[in-house]
C-alpha cells in the first residue's frame, strides 16, 4: 500500500455547512484540519495517540464510523501521490549512461526485461565474472557438465568441464577476460541493473554465454571464431554478438555465419572502426551490421560505413564494466553492437513467434532516421537509423494476445484478497500458441474518474508490476481497499491497456436460488428459478449489476444451453428451466466471485409407454406345479425407468398371478405366476397398464420331468410319467 499522511478526506453533502461538519467531526473524536467548501470536502485527523499501529487501528475505526453518518458522501485516506514517470534504476553511474536515455531504454523497460531462457552468445575476449556489477548475472550453465564428473566430457561435445562456455585462446574452460573488451561489451548486454552498484545494462534479465576468442591484446584467429559459432549453434544460442571484425573476407566465416542463420540464429556484428568500408562479418547479409552514433545522434567519426550498414546505436563515450573490477568510457562500434543485440533479445522475448529476419526487419522499421535532413531514408552512414528501444518494444507488444481473467460485473468486497490471472501469448505460423516470457505487466487500482470530468482520476490506491512466467502467465495479487465505492483497475503491457470498473461492496456476497416448481416431468415442462444476490453487511439485495454463471445438470435454460452467463440486476434474476428427455435430479447452480449456490428440481419420468422383459421363461415341474417369478421393466417414451407406483394388470391362461399388489422399484415390477401341474406346457401371460397402449406378452415353457423305477428280479424298469 502507498504511504498516507494520517488525514481522512471527507466528502460532504451540499447541505452540510463547515460549522455543522466540524460539530459532526467532534462527535466522532476527530479534529478538522481544513475545508474546501467549493469541493464539498474536508480533511480531519485524530488527536495525537499511541504508536503507529494504534494510530492506524484508530484511524480505520474512525473512518468506519464516519462513513455511516448522515450527510457524509465518502471517507478515504490521504494517500501519497507520485510523478507519472518511468522509474530509473538506482545504479550510481546510470545518470552518466547517456546512450540508454537516447534510445529510450527506461521507457522500453516497462515492456520487458528479457526472457532468461533466451541465450545471447558473447563471442569476445571473455568476461570478468568476479566484477562487482557482474557477479550473479545470468550466465548460461551447461547442466550436464555441472552435474557430471570432474575431468570428464559429460555432454560428449569435445570439451571437458565446459561449465559456462569455453576459451579457445587458452583451450580451457577459463573464460576470464585479461583484455577487458568482453567485460565492457558484456556489461552493456546484461550487467546487474537496479542493484545500487555500477551501471545499468540494456538486457538486464538476459542469459549470456561467454565464448573467448580474443587474447589479452584483442586478437584471435578465424578458427577460434568458427569454433565459437559452432559451439553456440550446438548449444541453442539464439543471438550472437560479434564486437569484432575481419579486414578480409573469409569463406570459412561466411559458411559459419550462413549455417548459423540457417538454423534460425541472429548475428549482430560491428561495422568496424577507422576504415573505409564495412568489415566482415558485418558485411554478410545474414547479420545485422551496426554502426556507431555519437551523443548528438551523428555518425561517430570512427564508425565504418557502407551499403551493408543496417542500423546504428550509441558507440561513443559508452560507460560500462571493465577489467580489474573497474568502469571505463570506451568508443567503438564494438559498443554499439551490444545495444542492438540486447534490444533484439528483448524484442524476441515479446515475440517468440518471429524468426530472426522478422526481428531484424522490425528493428529497422522502428529505428529513428536521425540524419534524415541530409540523407533521408536508408543510407551508408547509419543504415535505417539509430535504434529506438521504446518504439521497438511497444510496437512488438501490440501483436501480443493480452488477456486478463477478470469479469466485468464480478462481485468484489472491501478488504478482501483479489487474485487476477493475466496471460500473454502469440501465435506462430503453424497456429501454435506460444507463451510470452519475462514481459512486464503494470497494474493500478484508482478511484474511478467522474463521468465527463476530463480528469484521469486520483492517484492510485495501490499499484505494482509483475512479470510473466515460463507459461506466459502472471498473477495480480492484491487486497482490496477498505472503502466501499467505485474504482478502476488499469492493467498495462507494452502499450496495451485494459480498464476494468470495480465496485467494492460492503461485506461478503450472499447468494440464493429457489425453484417455483420443484417437480416437473420430462418432455418440455418448465419451472422458474429465482436467483438472488445480497450483501451480508446490510442484508439487502445487491443494487449493482452482477455477472453470474448458471449451470444445470439436466434440462436447459431459456437460451437452450446448460451453461450460460447472465446479469443479476437489482439483486434478482428469474430464469426458465425446461425439462428434456432425461429424468433425474437437476442440480442448478449459480457461481460468481469464488462463491456458488445450488438448488434442485426433480424431473420425473412420463407415463409408462414401454414394458420389457424376457419373452420366454423355461421352468421345470416335478409334478406339483411351479411358481414362476415374473420381472418386467417399465419405462416412459424416452426410455426413463418409471419411479412411482404404477398399476399393472397381469393375465394368464390356465394359471393365476399372486393376489398381492406388485410394486415398482426404479422401473422394475415383480409378481408371481402359479402354473398348476395340469396346465399346458406353454403358458401365455400378459401385462397391461390400464388406460394406455402399454402391453407385454410373455410365455412360460414348463418342462415335465419323469421318474425312473429300478430293475427288479431281472424285469425291465417301468416308466411312470408324471
Amino acid at each position: 500500500m502507498p504511504p498516507q499522511s494520517g488525514l481522512l478526506l471527507v466528502g460532504l453533502e451540499p447541505s452540510i455547512s463547515p460549522i455543522a461538519a466540524d460539530a459532526l467531526f467532534a462527535e466522532q473524536g476527530l479534529l478538522t484540519s481544513r475545508h474546501w467548501p467549493e469541493f464539498g470536502l474536508a480533511a480531519v485527523h485524530l488527536p495525537a495517540i499511541g504508536d503507529e499501529r494504534s494510530r492506524e487501528s484508530a484511524l480505520a475505526s474512525a473512518k468506519a464510523r464516519l462513513v455511516q453518518q448522515s450527510g457524509v458522501r465518502y471517507v478515504e485516506n490521504d494517500w501519497a501521490i507520485e510523478a507519472a514517470s518511468h522509474a530509473s534504476p538506482n545504479d550510481p553511474y546510470f545518470p552518466e549512461q547517456w546512450a540508454l536515455a537516447r534510445i529510450n531504454m527506461p521507457a522500453a523497460w516497462d515492456a520487458t526485461l528479457g526472457e532468461p531462457g533466451l541465450i545471447v552468445g558473447l563471442i569476445d575476449s571473455g568476461i570478468d565474472l568476479q566484477h562487482e556489477d557482474l557477479i550473479g548475472m545470468s550466465i548460461w550453465s551447461n547442466e550436464l557438465e555441472v552435474n557430471g564428473l570432474a575431468g570428464e566430457d559429460d555432454d560428449a561435445n569435445g570439451f571437458v568441464d565446459d561449465f559456462a562456455g569455453w576459451d579457445w585462446v587458452g583451450n580451457d574452460n577459463q573464460i576470464e577476460d585479461p583484455y577487458g573488451h568482453g567485460t565492457h561489451v558484456g556489461g552493456i548486454l546484461a550487467a546487474n541493473t537496479d542493484n545500487g552498484i555500477g551501471v545499468a545494462s540494456v538486457g538486464r534479465n538476459l542469459t549470456i554465454l561467454p565464448l573467448r576468442v580474443l587474447d589479452e591484446r584483442g586478437s584471435g584467429f578465424i578458427s577460434y571464431l568458427v569454433d565459437a559459432l559452432a559451439y553456440a549453434r550446438r548449444k541453442g544460442v539464439q543471438i550472437v554478438n560479434l564486437s569484432l571484425v575481419l579486414r578480409l573476407d573469409s569463406l570459412a566465416v561466411a559458411d559459419s555465419i550462413h549455417a548459423f542463420a540457417e538454423t534460425g540464429g541472429l548475428i549482430v556484428a560491428a561495422t568496424g572502426n577507422y576504415g573505409s568500408q564495412v568489415y566482415w562479418p558485418a558485411a554478410y547479409t545474414e547479420t545485422i551490421a551496426v554502426a556507431s552514433t555519437a551523443m548528438d545522434d551523428s555518425r561517430s567519426s570512427f564508425s565504418n560505413r557502407g551499403p551493408e550498414t543496417d542500423l546504428a546505436a550509441p558507440g561513443s563515450l559508452i560507460l560500462s564494466t571493465y577489467k580489474d573490477n573497474s568502469y571505463y568510457l570506451n568508443d567503438g562500434t564494438s559498443m554499439a553492437a551490444p545495444h542492438v543485440s540486447a534490444l533484439a533479445a528483448l524484442v524476441w522475448s515479446l515475440r517468440p513467434d518471429w524468426d530472426w529476419v522478422q526481428v531484424k526487419d522490425h528493428l529497422k522499421a522502428t529505428a529513428v532516421d536521425v540524419n534524415a535532413a541530409t540523407l533521408p531514408g536508408p543510407d551508408n552512414e547509419i543504415g535505417y537509423g539509430r535504434i529506438d528501444a521504446e518504439a521497438a518494444l511497444i510496437q512488438a507488444g501490440a501483436g501480443v494476445s493480452f488477456t486478463v481473467d477478470y469479469l466485468a460485473g464480478q462481485y468484489t468486497a472491501v478488504d478482501q484478497p483479489l487474485r487476477i490471472p493475466v496471460q500473454l501469448t502469440v501465435t506462430d505460423t503453424q497456429g501454435q500458441r506460444l507463451p510470452v516470457v519475462g514481459a512486464l505487466i503494470h497494474y493500478a487500482l484508482t478511484g474511478a474518474p467522474e463521468i465527463g470530468s476530463g480528469e484521469s482520476g486520483p492517484a492510485p490506491v495501490l499499484s505494482g508490476t509483475i512479470s510473466t512466467s515460463a507459461t506466459g502467465r502472471g498473477l495480480i495479487d492484491i487486497r482490496t481497499p477498505q472503502q466501499v465505492g467505485q474504482y478502476e483497475l488499469r492493467v498495462r503491457m507494452a502499450g496495451q491497456e485494459l480498464l476494468y470498473p470495480i465496485t467494492l461492496q460492503d461485506g461478503p456476497l450472499v447468494l440464493s436460488a429457489d425453484a417455483t416448481r420443484p417437480l416437473v416431468s420430462v418432455g418440455g415442462e418448465q419451472t422458474q428459478v429465482v436467483f438472488r444476490a445480497a450483501t451480508s453487511g446490510q442484508g439487502e439485495l445487491l443494487t449493482e449489476p452482477l455477472l453470474v454463471e448458471l449451470t444445470t445438470s439436466l434440462g436447459t435454460f431459456s437460451d437452450g444451453s446448460q451453461q450460460r452467463t447472465a446479469w443479476i440486476r437489482n439483486g434478482l434474476l428469474t430464469e426458465t428451466l425446461t425439462s428434456g428427455e432425461i429424468a433425474g435430479i437437476a442440480e442448478i447452480g449459480m457461481s460468481t466471485a469464488l462463491q456458488s449456490q445450488r438448488t434442485f428440481v426433480t424431473i420425473q419420468p412420463g407415463p409408462t409407454q414401454r414394458i420389457t422383459g424376457p419373452a420366454r421363461i423355461s421352468v421345470q415341474d416335478w409334478g406339483n406345479g411351479v411358481t414362476v417369478p415374473i420381472r418386467l421393466d417399465l419405462a416412459d417414451v424416452y426410455g426413463n425407468p418409471i419411479w412411482d407406483t404404477t398399476i399393472v394388470n397381469f393375465y394368464a391362461l390356465e394359471s393365476s398371478f399372486a393376489p398381492q399388489s406388485p410394486s415398482v422399484v426404479m422401473g422394475t415390477i415383480e409378481s408371481l405366476l402359479s402354473v398348476p401341474n395340469w396346465a399346458s406346457p406353454r403358458v401365455a401371460y400378459w401385462a397391461i397398464v390400464p388406460g394406455t397402449f402399454s402391453i407385454f406378452q410373455g410365455e412360460v415353457i414348463v418342462q415335465r420331468n419323469h421318474y425312473w423305477l429300478p430293475l427288479v428280479s431281472g424285469e425291465p424298469a417301468a416308466t411312470i410319467s408324471q
